[in-house]
């Protein structure tokens, strides 16, 4: 009995985490208006942060994509010299915004950015960048 009961409450536990990680109606309707406003590492960093268990969903993804080809292509000095990719987050951040729907042109000069312009920081994304040239869209 005691062993059920320990099992029921770690069950509970997960089933209570898992609902605190997902994406409501009220994140995801926040995440719209907010997306389109993703200009800068920081912005993306931030956004990241607040919305990422939204960005998955069909509907965010795109917009997602889009903001992170736009921070590539305006901001790659700073992405690739950034020391906030020593933790990670914002190497998620960025690689999980790679996509084939980048538009043509820009994503010809990210990758131009990755092949030229990469730093030992920012590998992890440049390889996830490099494999759009080998399944361009």
């Amino acid at each position: 009995m005691k062993t059920f009961m320990i099992i029921l409450l770690g069950a509970i536990v997960s089933v209570s985490a898992l609902a605190n990680e997902a994406c409501d109606e009220k994140l995801a309707n926040e995440s719209f208006p907010a997306v389109v406003k993703v200009n800068t590492v920081s912005e993306l960093q931030i956004f990241y942060s607040k919305f990422k268990r939204c960005i998955s969903r069909a509907d965010l993804g795109e917009g997602y994509s889009e903001a992170v080809s736009r921070v590539l292509a305006n901001h790659w000095s700073q992405v690739v010299h950034s020391k906030k990719l020593k933790d990670g987050r914002l190497v998620q951040a960025i690689k999980l915004g790679v996509s084939e729907t980048w538009e043509l042109n820009t994503s010809k000069k990210i990758i131009q950015f990755a092949k030229t312009r990469c730093t030992e920081l920012a590998k992890p994304i440049c390889d996830e960048i490099l494999i759009l040239e080998k399944n361009p869209k």
